[in-house]
């Protein structure tokens, strides 16, 4: 997640607990043996914050599964950013807060090039979630459902481009270089794959390692 005391914020703070108090899908706290930053616990807590809108469900449920990412969530003709991101994009982007309440800033889609390069020359994951239907498509939809079955209200977003310095697709006049390990603890087993995402090439292997 990123590290929000490094510059200001104009007063405002993360608005949800969860976000406070970090655990990761299996409830372990950043520190803890095992604790994997890419994933969040996502809930609130009835009385004392709001119940998300169809839309933050759909935010939140991408940003559970993909928490070490900075998502740019695509709201009609707007890219919208939330709490962490937003108070990080505020100070890396100089974006503008949203309002007076939680930390909420955005931009037009077609500033998307621009800001997405900034964030990940800085060294960021950026994620970009796309609206999958237009409102047209979900009226007819929610149209075509049987009878008695629960109406959407949220047009359909899915999360369609993680961009980083590796591979990002503005970089395609150099090499660009990414290696996946994958380990077999059990028996010290490794399998490599090294890529060049410019040009596509790629390398497989394994070995066994030792102590």
């Amino acid at each position: 997640q990123p590290e929000l005391d490094d510059g200001p914020a104009d007063g405002k703070e993360v608005s949800y607990e969860f976000l406070r108090d970090r655990r990761d899908a299996t409830g372990k706290r950043p520190g803890d043996e095992g604790y994997d930053k890419s994933t969040l616990t996502v809930k609130t807590v009835k009385g004392k914050e709001k119940d998300f809108t169809p839309g933050q469900e759909q935010y939140w449920a991408i940003k559970s599964k993909n928490a070490d990412v900075v998502i740019f969530f695509k709201v009609g003709k707007f890219y919208e950013l939330f709490e962490e991101d937003a108070l990080l994009c505020h100070r890396e982007l100089d974006l503008m807060f949203m309002g007076k309440g939680p930390p909420h800033v955005g931009f037009p889609e077609a500033s998307l090039r621009k800001y997405l390069d900034k964030m990940v020359a800085l060294g960021h994951k950026v994620g970009v979630v796309e609206q999958m239907e237009t409102p047209e498509q979900l009226k007819a939809r929610n149209s075509a459902k049987p009878k008695g079955e629960k109406k959407e209200s949220a047009v359909r977003r899915e999360l369609c481009s993680v961009i980083t310095k590796g591979t990002a697709f503005h970089r395609d006049d150099q090499a660009t270089y990414l290696l996946g390990v994958s380990a077999d603890v059990a028996s010290g087993a490794l399998g490599v794959c090294f890529v060049d995402a410019a040009t596509g090439h790629f390398h497989v292997g394994q070995c066994v390692d030792d102590e």
